[in-house]
């Protein structure tokens, strides 16, 4: 017998057995012991015979067994992907899943020789029957065999065509659509499916004639699996979104460049376009017209493209060159209009020479519309023609209730399998850490959060992170801690605001540790919570308004400036500062004006047990009187930002040329040495060689300018010939009267060595203010290795590790990390630390009383504007002014600086650890937070040792960038502390082109948001929003008024052109057709309805009544998912029962649809307030009427 036919023989062998064990099994349902697991079920229908408002809306979680899932299944229920925690059946609530389902259907569509679709009388797409999975190959296929937990056939299953059913079971629960989804997708890829499936809300319907082949109520899919298809689903939204904002970047430029230059875009890529050959078959440049094609559909849209590339190169029947299907076909996105301009520069076109002046457009204009509106046919008469029309691209799609993707959020920095242990506390419950290796998480109550702080310490835990919310009291808590409830002797708070502390208990309880200074200046503006003026740092041209404690701090502020501090005698005995200051001795023992820093920082740390303190000026061991260690532990305010693992030092080119001077004099053999680095530098400084990006030089790039490194060069050689002698600082000139009898009783001789010794130390002040800064040692240790660089506009950065606060936290016996935002592996990384780590928290407050308004179409708003972005921002920050009347506004603190008619505050400086927010009842935040690319790249550098690669999206660094985002927008949120105000509704504005997605897994029950800029405030709104505007109101304004509707009226009430007014409807298909569609739509709006409900099947009153005004009313539903939602009802009923239904829908309803579906349209149509405005008397009327 062939080995085939005995292969063959062996498979079918086996499917028969399994097959009959199966059914031998005929599975008495009470007798399966099963886990229990959660689903959704619908028990109002059976089979496929389903009442359509039914369907929709009774869904019901359950929790049971394997066994009455069977049960469901056999009675004809219908099942859900997901659970929806009651709501009616959408993705949008979809809560989450404990399994996942596919179906086989073992069938494709029939198509004719071209590969277009065969379809029926009705329409509908013809199905033929292709073997992909039999029951027999499936029972003995490995996978399912050892994943599959059930198996039964579906109620269109024939022997001859096989239709069956595989259930899979996750190991663990798992939350949201997305990643029900994503795991989904993932299933698809080990076995042939239904592509249906994916979708985390599809219904399965029962099966009373079901046949279970396979139940195996233990099997589940492999956790590790799981893990790894929730990280390809993050990697997949990473990499999405970095193509999105590479496509803007580009955007930006080539709109910067044009606008500069003057340019018409629309005759350049015209000019463009005649250079580049159209397709022709046979000679091989189908790819390059296809990507020349796309470009034109990613700057003009789809229905001005085709058009645009049918003259260019039209299609070619009977060939692949097909312009519409093409265009329908495209699903990627990152081939922009500049795609187009490099292939017509490689058949010669050229760009105008970049010569001339900018030619700004005449006022009221605008330089180029991206208004994308497809061509209307010229019969639409009717709005049901208009909804048809916009959702015609969706009605493919459609196999069941669903609502569209949602916008994909950007990726999350931590998966699953990273995720810790989580423990509800309880007293007594927490491990002792030598019984652990792996980080714990503990969820206390709010009256435990002492309790479990003190438990942790007890138990030996040395890194303890609080992850509470913010405005849940972490530091008002951490105030009521005592050094006695922990059996140390100092309790060290520490804090950058250590002297403005935000808390009372902070203030009242814990003492600051005085720091050097000469002087503070004090604001009225801002109290602490004993009422004290705020403390802050003089600034250049101020007067102190408080009595210094050390004469000498400039000295010592250039001390820390020039590097000096690796010579590690700051505020020590030797310190040269101190030993040539005329009060040393008075400072050591007393304090008064200008003296008394080291009196004062001694008596504090001797007598106080709890401390509040910055950790630069905090004493990494701390002594007692008899030379004894306290022992100490740590509390960390905002530990996030609070600890710096790593210092920079800047090099400019006068620092550079100093130390080459001074090494040419002190010695010249090093020098020698050093020349080829000194060489390969130099460029850098006098910024003679261009960087290659507009970050900048980085670690990268700097190292291949640099020779490699000296094996013989002596580091402690170079160190010590550029070392400073700062003995001059200490040998002041004076006059010794107290040797002579008669100058010791003389004023004048007194007076007069004061004065010399004054001037010489003013003398050697000057003198410590020239010495050269002190880099070069510390740039050989990167070079070596240990470090890394960047550099922009000839200053040369250099980032080595601060292992100042790492030596304060492993000095603590314990260290409490306060941090809403800071996650266990970022910790670790700051901490170059591997140990486990306890994480707890209070349970999450609700922000259902909290709105999220993403404001968009502001670009990411940097700290660096243009004019007229600067002035669409401030009539932005206007609008928003009169809305809320307690507003407050965060935007870069260069800019919040400037401010002359109200009170702004900046990122990072007042977005998190501060209170002054919490009486407002809206905040608004300008631009994404994202701090210095560069630095936050070579900090993370010197942190794991790796080199970091900017341009790649998978990246740590990139990760790593997001949550540093994320976090910041988090924090600047809790400012508004709206859990502390459950019964007030407040708002949060964050005005920038970001994806916000990622608060919903943050903040429970928040409501989000997203509105164009333009719709809130119309100056606010882009040139052309602004423009298309203008012409929108002024059409509406002559409706109103019955007043003949021309473009010369138009352009009279605008101040512009009928000429303009012209080339503006050009991309609506001309005047007559935008005239039309207007006008559509305005007598729509104004349409009445009878109301008469007894002509109207009860389902269709249903969806005129209750269904469609519920779709209307839900925020998280976006305009494609309720065009969804309407697109499938319309193919449910038929499209004559679907204008009844849309005629006896309320006017609201009716304008919400509309709203909707030029939503589907470009931004600029649907944007304007002029058809909005059209609206309210018509539904004023109605009330009326009603």
């Amino acid at each position: 017998m062939p080995q085939l036919q005995q292969f063959n023989n062996s498979v079918e062998s086996q499917a028969a057995a399994a097959k009959q064990t199966a059914l031998t099994r005929e599975i008495e349902l009470e007798f399966i012991e099963d886990t229990k697991i959660k689903f959704a079920f619908n028990a109002t229908g059976k089979n496929k015979d389903w009442d359509f408002k039914k369907l929709a809306a009774n869904f019901r979680d359950a929790e049971g067994t394997l066994a009455d899932v069977q049960q469901h299944i056999k009675t004809g229920h219908a099942i859900c992907a997901g659970l929806l925690g009651g709501k009616w059946r959408s993705k949008a609530n979809v809560i989450g899943s404990q399994w996942l389902l596919l179906d086989i259907d073992n069938s494709d569509i029939a198509r004719d020789a071209y590969g277009k679709p065969i379809l029926d009388d009705n329409g509908n797409s013809i199905k033929v029957y292709t073997p992909q999975l039999t029951i027999e190959e499936a029972l003995v296929h490995p996978f399912i065999q050892k994943h599959c937990a059930l198996m039964y056939t579906t109620a269109s299953h024939k022997p001859d065509w096989h239709k069956f059913r595989l259930i899979f079971l996750l190991p663990q629960y798992v939350e949201g659509a997305d990643t029900v989804e994503a795991c989904t997708r993932s299933l698809m890829q080990q076995l042939p499916h239904d592509p249906a499936c994916k979708d985390a809300s599809r219904v399965f319907y029962g099966n009373t004639e079901a046949e279970f082949l396979l139940v195996n109520p233990q099997a589940t899919l492999p956790t590790e699996w799981v893990t790894e298809a929730i990280a390809i689903a993050l990697h997949e939204r990473e990499e999405y979104q970095q193509r999105i904002q590479e496509i803007e970047s580009r955007r930006q430029q080539w709109r910067e460049i044009s606008n500069t230059e003057g340019w018409d875009i629309e005759q350049l890529i015209q000019q463009a376009l005649s250079f580049i050959p159209p397709r022709t078959p046979g000679s091989g440049n189908y790819d390059e017209c296809r990507q020349v094609l796309m470009a034109l559909v990613n700057h003009y849209g789809a229905s001005e493209a085709e058009i645009i590339a049918e003259k260019w190169s039209p299609s070619i029947k009977g060939t692949t060159w097909n312009i519409p299907a093409k265009i329908r076909s495209f699903r990627r996105a990152g081939i922009t209009i500049g795609t187009l301009f490099h292939f017509a520069k490689q058949y010669g076109f050229r760009f105008p020479q970049r010569q001339y002046e900018p030619s700004l457009p005449p006022k009221g204009q605008i330089d180029r519309q991206q208004w994308e509106l497809g061509r209307v046919k010229e019969d639409l008469t009717s709005f049901q023609d208009l909804l048809k029309q916009a959702i015609a691209p969706f009605a493919a799609i459609f196999k069941g209730f669903k609502t569209p993707p949602s916008r994909t959020p950007l990726p999350k920095t931590n998966t699953a399998s990273s995720a810790p242990q989580i423990i509800i506390y309880k007293p007594g419950n927490i491990p002792h850490k030598t019984e652990v290796t792996e980080d714990i998480r503990i969820q206390c109550q709010p009256e435990e959060h002492i309790n479990a702080w003190l438990e942790a310490v007890s138990k030996g835990w040395t890194h303890i992170l609080d992850n509470s919310h913010p405005g849940l009291g972490k530091s008002y808590n951490a105030g009521q801690l005592t050094s006695a409830q922990f059996g140390i002797d100092k309790l060290i708070y520490q804090d950058a605001n250590h002297r403005n502390p935000s808390t009372l208990p902070i203030e009242t309880n814990f003492v600051d540790l005085p720091v050097r200074h000469n002087g503070f200046k004090l604001d009225p503006t801002r109290q602490t919570p004993l009422g004290e003026d705020f403390q802050l740092w003089i600034k250049p041209g101020e007067t102190a308004d408080t009595v210094g404690n050390c004469h000498r701090t400039y000295l010592f502020n250039a001390f820390r400036n020039k590097n000096f501090t690796a010579l590690n005698f700051e505020e020590s005995d030797i310190s040269p500062i101190c030993n040539g200051c005329s009060l040393k001795n008075q400072c050591r023992f007393a304090n008064g004006d200008g003296y008394g820093f080291r009196f004062q920082k001694r008596t504090t740390i001797h007598a106080e047990r709890e401390l509040r303190a910055h950790p630069d000026s905090t004493p990494t061991d701390l002594i007692n009187v008899a030379n004894q260690a306290f022992t100490v532990g740590r509390i960390w305010e905002e530990a996030g930002t609070l600890i710096k693992p790593v210092h920079s030092l800047d090099v400019n080119q006068a620092d550079f040329e100093k130390t080459v001077g001074q090494l040419a004099l002190n010695a010249p053999s090093l020098l020698v040495q050093l020349q080829p680095v000194i060489q390969a530098l130099h460029p850098l400084f006098t910024q003679d060689i261009d960087s290659p990006d507009r970050y900048g030089f980085n670690d990268a790039s700097i190292r291949a300018m640099l020779p490699q490194f000296p094996p013989d060069l002596d580091i402690e050689a170079i160190r010590q010939a550029l070392e400073p002698d700062l003995k001059f600082l200490e040998n002041l000139d004076t006059i010794d009267v107290n040797s002579d009898t008669q100058l010791k009783k003389s004023a004048a001789a007194r007076y007069a060595a004061k004065q010399i010794t004054k001037d010489s130390a003013r003398n050697a002040g000057r003198e410590f203010l020239d010495l050269p800064l002190y880099w070069l040692p510390d740039f050989l240790e990167a070079w070596k290795g240990d470090g890394a660089f960047s550099c922009s506009w000839g200053v040369l950065s250099i980032y080595r590790k601060n292992p100042k606060h790492i030596e304060l936290v492993n000095s603590a016996q314990f260290n409490i990390f306060l941090d809403a935002t800071l996650t266990k592996s970022k910790l670790k990384l700051k901490l170059g630390s591997s140990d486990p780590v306890l994480i707890i928290e209070q349970q999450r407050p609700d922000y259902s009383n909290l709105t999220v308004i993403n404001v968009t179409g502001l670009g990411k708003l940097p700290k660096y504007r243009s004019p007229s972005l600067i002035a669409r921002v401030n009539a932005l920050k206007e609008a928003l002014t009169k809305l809320h009347s307690q507003l407050g506004i965060i935007d870069w603190k260069a800019i919040a600086d400037t401010a002359a008619d109200r009170q702004e505050y900046g990122h990072f400086v007042d977005g998190r650890g501060v209170n002054r927010f919490s009486d407002a009842d809206a905040l608004a935040s300008f631009g994404i937070p994202y701090q210095n690319i560069g630095v936050l790249a070579a900090q993370l550098q010197v942190m794991t040792g790796h080199p970091v690669n900017l341009s790649d999206p998978e990246s740590i660094f990139q990760k790593y960038l997001t949550e540093l985002v994320q976090a910041e927008i988090i924090q600047e949120i809790g400012r508004l502390r709206s859990h502390r105000r459950p019964t007030e509704q407040l708002t949060f504005y964050f005005c920038a082109d970001y994806d916000l997605s990622f608060l919903a897994d943050h903040l429970p029950n928040v409501k989000l948001q997203s509105i164009d800029a333009c719709q809130l405030c119309p100056e606010a709104g882009r040139s052309e929003q602004q423009t298309g505007l203008a012409i929108v109101n002024a059409f509406t304004q002559l409706w109103q008024s019955k007043q003949k509707i021309g473009q010369t009226e138009i352009a009279k009430i605008i101040d512009t052109t009928q000429g303009w007014v012209s080339r503006f409807t050009q991309r609506w298909g001309g005047w007559a057709r935008f005239k039309k569609i207007l006008l559509l739509l305005l007598d729509c709006l104004h349409s009445g309805s009878n109301k008469n409900f007894t002509e109207l099947a009860e389902d269709e009153q249903w969806l005129a009544s209750e269904y469609f005004p519920m779709l209307c009313q839900q925020p998280e539903l976006s305009p494609d998912g309720l065009l969804d939602e309407v697109a499938l009802v319309a193919k449910t009923i038929g499209n004559r029962a679907m204008e009844r239904v849309l005629h006896e829908c309320t006017p609201q309803v009716r304008a919400n649809l509309l709203v909707a579906a030029l939503s589907c349209l470009p931004t600029e149509v649907y944007s304007n307030e002029s058809i909005l405005l059209a609206v309210a008397p018509m539904q004023s009327s109605q009330s009326s009427v009603t």
